[in-house]
């Protein structure tokens, strides 16, 4: 099929099944913090005070050419160039009188707008701890102790006393700057963004339906739940197991995974080290597959010294791509010999895996709270004195993990659905050649490193060639490729400038398949077809089903993700139709690919890739021991080839087991898919689908007061200043820039790369972009869309923000 005919939409299809992502708390809890009097009289005190201003020049103007005393001039010029009010006279002139008025004036305007700001930030404060106390006092229960103590003031589960509320005198409560700010950014979170997470962003699935017409949602009552431990008690179990010193002898050691033998002994093939062999030793060796424990090979100070060189893993490890790992380490410790070692551990991975039956048997907060608690002080204590790792963005940070699905009854109609990929195919298309672009620039990198560490023609082993990588700065069990996929998506973001240069400033451009086609007119570069098909995160944007139905709406591409992001396990666990989810994976990863031991693959159990859904296409060439089930091979009898084809692959006893550049992971360097203007970027439509948002680039020097004062109507003002000369709506969600703070890759980015949202006719939120413009020095402002009014889920409890998550995927 033809480029021409892929970007005319024939080529894409929406997955026949697709994942629906929602937010637990209705959008409209946040209706009540808006600040109305408060932000308009900050205005009229604006106003006023440009009015002071220039009554002060006229006065100035005027006292120079007056009559009066050279004394009383100067104290009167004094007072106007402070802006204090003035005694009036009758031998006044008129400009000086003005002055006065707009002195008063503007007194009486600030304390009109201080009493307003006072009222209406205490009206804000109780409404956002009423719901805090509705909607936080069960997401406390996965938060630290301190949010708990923001929601209740201290007891838990109490309303707030005037003690702790800060009330006046038993009226309303005061706002607290510091708490409730903390409150405001949990809530508007919870109401804003889906966090696939407890009940605070509960999954469901929707399905396409040739007979339906536009989008039916029938949501049931009640959620789903599954609860299990996150991957990190195991981590904590294995760590602890591993400085028991009775537990070596249980373990079964086995070759190093990039380790090989030869005639002279054992190599490691990722350092280059050898460790010689005599007969006894080589015997040992050939005795450690993995199965037999290490007493009953009988040699425990031969191994010892084996594992000290590095020939041999004796310890215990953790299973990767298991979901429960704990009962995966307790069915390893039921084939212990009889003693104190397995009966030490059979009772506390026991005591693990009952943890969460206690948390999912109580129905209220505190009840859940103290089953966390035992769980956090199970891995305290197996961890020690050993620090616990550092919290991050997709960082599992409590013991216990919670997944909630709810029925939602969602059906797309399929007129509906084809609208999508038919209006937005160009920047489909766009996105494909993205990946094949970035693929093209990865493999020139890995080529020259392949060059760098094998003869002409010539195989390099895995393990050589990853830590070859490494040592070169391209560490490709963790950022190397989106790092490599990051500089490359840099010359697509410069190339889509010049591609625009010229183009008028608007709100808004339209753009056509050629004008997304850039990227093939400039750089020459091969089309590839698996992994190039993405995975969209859709919204519509209508005020009712009704208006969907009669067409009154748009489509709104909130985000391009790599196609993995489909298969994780915080919203695939509740997939209702697997074989249909299954056609649709097989179909976008196309040819056979593999790990070679990614981290962000098997990152956190909310993260673990759902892989068997193409269980037969993939292949583990990682380190780490798999539970069963799972194709493998070791790292030290996998090699990396340098192709004709300009590709990089791995393979293993002649068959192919796939490509380090054409997989998903490069991608990881180009999430979000943006492309940027700079100062601001149109909103870019394609028929009915609105392909990327407009965006603002906003800096210091747009609020350069930050932080601000509290109630300050400066703030108010300059935020106005700034929406006027920018166009900027009143609903828009903020985060720092490219430049501010880290994006790239999956396991170590800061957590404030996600958006914030900011009603701007709210003093607490514009208290929020305050600050965040005084932490971060530059910020991404993009309008909110769907808007507040175009949210067409509506609930008894008002209205729901969502969207559907679905594989783009070759039409049959």
């Amino acid at each position: 099929m033809s480029a021409a005919e892929r970007a005319a939409g024939a080529a894409h299809a929406l997955a026949r099944v697709f994942q629906l992502r929602m937010a637990g708390v209705p959008f409209d809890v946040l209706d009540a913090l808006a600040t109305p009097r408060a932000v308009a009289l900050a205005r009229a005190a604006a106003d006023a005070q440009d009015a002071l201003e220039r009554a002060s020049a006229a006065a100035l103007r005027a006292l120079r050419r007056s009559g009066l005393p050279q004394r009383r001039r100067d104290r009167i010029a004094r007072d106007v160039g402070l802006r204090r009010p003035l005694r009036t006279g009758a031998d006044l002139a008129p400009e000086l009188a003005a002055y006065a008025e707009a002195a008063t004036a503007l007194g009486e305007e600030r304390r009109r707008h201080a009493e307003a700001v006072r009222e209406e930030l205490d009206a804000a404060a109780g409404a956002l701890r009423s719901a805090a106390r509705r909607f936080l006092a069960e997401y406390a229960v996965f938060a630290s102790a301190s949010v708990e103590h923001l929601v209740f003031g201290g007891s838990a589960g109490e309303e707030d006393a005037p003690a702790r509320d800060g009330r006046r005198g038993g009226g309303a409560p005061r706002w607290d700057r510091h708490r409730d700010r903390t409150l405001l950014m949990y809530l508007q979170r919870l109401a804003t963004k889906n966090e696939t997470f407890s009940a605070y962003g509960p999954s469901g699935w929707g399905r396409i339906d040739p007979a339906a017409r536009g989008l039916e949602i029938a949501p049931a009552p009640g959620l789903r739940r599954e609860v299990t431990l996150e991957r990190m008690v195991a981590d904590a179990a294995v760590a602890a197991m591993n400085r028991d010193p009775a537990v070596r002898a249980e373990i079964a050691p086995r070759l190093h995974p990039s380790a090989r033998i030869d005639d002279r002994g054992i190599v490691r093939l990722d350092t280059g080290a050898r460790v010689p062999l005599d007969e006894a030793a080589r015997a040992l060796v050939a005795r450690c597959d993995g199965a037999a424990p290490a007493h009953a090979l009988g040699d425990l100070e031969g191994l010892a010294a084996l594992a000290g060189a590095g020939a041999l893993v004796w310890e215990v490890q953790c299973p990767a791509f298991v979901a429960d790992r704990v009962a995966a380490l307790r069915d390893r410790v039921r084939t212990w010999r009889d003693g104190e070692a397995r009966r030490r551990w059979g009772e506390a991975l026991a005591a693990l895996a009952d943890l969460p039956a206690a948390f999912a048997a109580h129905a209220t907060p505190a009840g859940r709270r103290e089953a966390m608690g035992r769980a956090r002080a199970a891995v305290a204590e197996l961890r020690g004195a050993h620090a616990a790792p550092q919290r991050v963005l997709y960082r599992g940070a409590n013991p216990i993990l919670e997944e909630c699905a709810r029925d939602c009854g969602l059906v797309l109609g399929e007129a509906l659905a084809d609208e999508v990929t038919r209006d937005a195919a160009p920047w489909l298309e766009l996105w494909r050649d993205t990946v094949s672009f970035v693929a093209h620039r990865v493999n020139e990198k890995l080529r020259a490193l392949h060059r760098s560490c094998a003869a002409p023609g010539a195989a390099v082993p895995l393990p050589a060639f990853l830590r070859a990588a490494e040592v070169a700065g391209l560490p490709l069990a963790t950022s190397g490729l989106p790092a490599l996929g990051f500089l490359a998506f840099l010359e697509v973001k410069a190339a889509f400038r010049d591609a625009m240069a010229g183009r008028p400033d608007a709100p808004a451009w339209r753009l056509s398949a050629g004008d997304c086609a850039f990227l093939r007119r400039r750089f020459a570069f091969p089309a590839l077809e698996a992994f190039t098909w993405p995975s969209a995160d859709l919204q519509l944007a209508a005020r009712t089903l009704e208006d969907v139905a009669a067409g009154r709406h748009r489509w709104v591409l909130a985000e391009l993700h790599h196609p993995a992001v489909t298969l994780q396990h915080g919203v695939a666990w509740a997939c209702p139709d697997p074989a249909a989810f299954a056609e649709a994976v097989r179909a976008v990863a196309g040819g056979p690919f593999c790990d070679w031991g990614f981290a962000a693959a098997d990152l956190t159990s909310h993260t673990r890739l759902h892989l068997e859904a193409a269980s037969d296409r993939w292949t583990y060439a990682g380190p780490l021991a798999l539970g069963p089930g799972w194709r493998a091979v070791r790292p030290a009898d996998a090699e990396v080839a340098a192709c004709d084809d300009g590709d990089v692959r791995v393979r293993a006893d002649g068959r192919d087991l796939g490509s380090f550049a054409r997989s998903w992971i490069p991608s990881f360097g180009f999430h979000p898919f943006l492309l940027g203007l700079g100062a601001h970027t149109p909103r870019i439509e394609l028929g009915r689908v609105v392909v990327q948002r407009e965006s603002w680039s906003v800096g210091r020097a747009d609020l350069p007061r930050a932080p601000y004062a509290e109630g300050a109507p400066e703030l108010v003002r300059d935020v106005d200043r700034l929406r006027r000369a920018r166009g900027i709506p009143r609903h828009v969600y903020v985060r720092p820039t490219d430049d501010a703070v880290r994006r790239l890759g999956a396991g170590h980015r800061d957590k404030d790369v996600k958006p914030v949202y900011v009603d701007l006719e709210s003093y607490p939120f514009l208290d929020v972009l305050a600050r965040w413009m005084a932490k971060h020095g530059e910020l991404e402002v993009t309008e909110m869309l769907p808007g507040p009014d175009e949210l067409p889920w509506r609930e008894a409890d008002g209205r729901r923000t969502f969207e559907l998550r679905t594989l783009i995927v070759p039409r049959r």
